[in-house]
């Protein structure tokens, strides 16, 4: 009888290169999901870093929250001499207590922001020309009067003008462990309820799907930080979590409720 050659046959080599496209068909997706989750849990480290450096903020303070942003000059609002922009926003104001330029980006997603940073020291990140950001820091506000006038400040961070500073203090916030301090966002502020997700369809968008202003970039969610320091995983939010006083009514007019 002839001996056959060792090795592997036609056929049988086509078994196993169906075999691995079946498992690679199985784990790439697997591997895709563990990648993510390791991004989304870098985030979330991140943020709580964030939560520890405002708790610092309103030690140094007198318990004021640490604001969105800080206009020193503005271009034309306020009660103060106008000219060319000066703006810190709070990863600014807070970096001096997180002493790490690298935690203010989600590795899923990220945006530069120049504006009002044309006096800054060059480079990137807090205090620098082009800081990336991405969250959105919750200050939902109106302006009853106009912009040279006060606002009124309904979420949990500041909205400061040159002679117009209106701040939130811890005393005024009413449920701090559900007041959303920032969220995974498009958008640096998120300033109105129309930019709330729970009022928003779902729109495709680079880096993942947005409802309102709000990122939906980590599996279908997004995390965020509160007011009392803890940060977590999130599907979405419920109107309450906006409001330092959600029992009161807002008067905010976008906050009717035929637009909830």
């Amino acid at each position: 009888m002839k001996r056959r050659d060792a090795g592997f046959t036609l056929i049988e080599l086509l078994v196993v290169i169906a075999i691995i496209a079946i498992l690679a068909a199985i784990l790439f997706p697997v591997f895709a999901q563990a990648r993510e989750k390791a991004r989304q849990t870098t985030c979330l480290s991140n943020m709580k870093q964030w939560s520890l450096g405002t708790r610092m903020y309103l030690i140094d303070y007198d318990d004021t929250v640490v604001p969105c942003y800080l206009y020193t000059v503005h271009p034309s609002d306020g009660t103060l001499k106008t000219g060319k922009p000066y703006l810190q926003w709070w990863p600014d104001l807070l970096n001096p207590y997180v002493k790490n330029d690298k935690v203010w980006q989600c590795p899923d997603w990220s945006s530069p922001y120049t504006y009002g940073r044309d006096a800054f020291e060059p480079g990137v990140g807090p205090n620098k020309k082009v800081l990336y950001m991405s969250c959105g820091c919750n200050n939902w506000h109106y302006w009853p009067h106009g912009m040279k006038t006060e606002p009124i400040l309904l979420g949990a961070m500041g909205v400061n003008r040159p002679g117009l500073s209106i701040n939130s203090s811890e005393a005024e916030i009413q449920k701090p462990a559900d007041l959303i301090m920032a969220v995974d966002g498009v958008d640096p502020e998120i300033w109105n309820p129309g930019s709330h997700d729970y009022r928003n369809k779902e729109v495709p968008a680079k880096g993942g799907p947005t409802r309102g202003s709000v990122h939906l970039r980590h599996t279908g969610g997004f995390n965020a930080f509160f007011s009392d320091g803890h940060a977590r995983f999130m599907r979405e939010t419920q109107h309450s979590n906006w409001l330092k006083n959600p029992d009161a009514p807002s008067g905010d007019k976008a906050d009717l409720p035929q637009y909830r």
